[in-house]
């Protein structure tokens, strides 16, 4: 289901706090990777959700980690049912996005599977409230560049977790594969 010329790297200098909260994200939870979810809704708009813990106002695009050991396909489907509710088929794999995350002397290597979603028009719905979503919206494609816009633009605290979740957000916004371009 993947492809080798979908794949795309990008490098960020990051700070302290967004590493250790990696680090620990992948040791703890022995995460590898995750899966990005873009599900298509009516009148060519897109799911974005948001959680409890998240700066006011901040929306973004279901994603879910990949577990040592577990196949991509495998943790995309599980991640799409805790997160939405949703038991839906593949339309096509996007890309896989490569990052390479710097701080100090220390880089760390972390990838995200796009996966586009066959359209659906029901209701989400989180099955996992340890995901603590709090909200979901559709929103037209278009929008996608500017909640990376806004993801870019995150203060404080959130800002290099802001910076990281906005080049996803970019990819799809520019995808010429979605929702039947391609």
């Amino acid at each position: 289901m993947m492809k080798a010329d979908k794949t795309r790297q990008y490098s960020l200098d990051i700070g302290q706090g967004f590493r250790d909260y990696l680090t620990r994200r992948m040791e703890e939870k022995r995460v590898c990777g995750e899966v990005v979810m873009v599900v298509p809704r009516p009148t060519e708009a897109v799911l974005v959700m948001t959680k409890a813990f998240y700066p006011e106002g901040v929306y973004r695009l279901p994603s879910g980690g990949i577990h040592r050991g577990e196949q991509v396909e495998d943790a995309l489907n599980r991640e799409l049912l805790e997160e939405t509710g949703f038991a839906l088929p593949v339309d096509r794999f996007l890309a896989r996005l490569d990052y390479l995350l710097r701080c100090e002397n220390r880089e760390i290597s972390f990838s995200s599977y796009m996966y586009l979603m066959q359209p659906t028009d029901e209701t989400p719905r989180c099955s996992d409230a340890e995901e603590q979503i709090t909200g979901f919206r559709d929103v037209p494609i278009a929008q996608l560049a500017v909640i990376a816009e806004q993801l870019r633009s995150l203060p404080g605290r959130w800002q290099d977790w802001g910076r990281f979740r906005a080049i996803a957000h970019g990819y799809v916004a520019k995808s010429p594969l979605l929702l039947g371009g391609g």
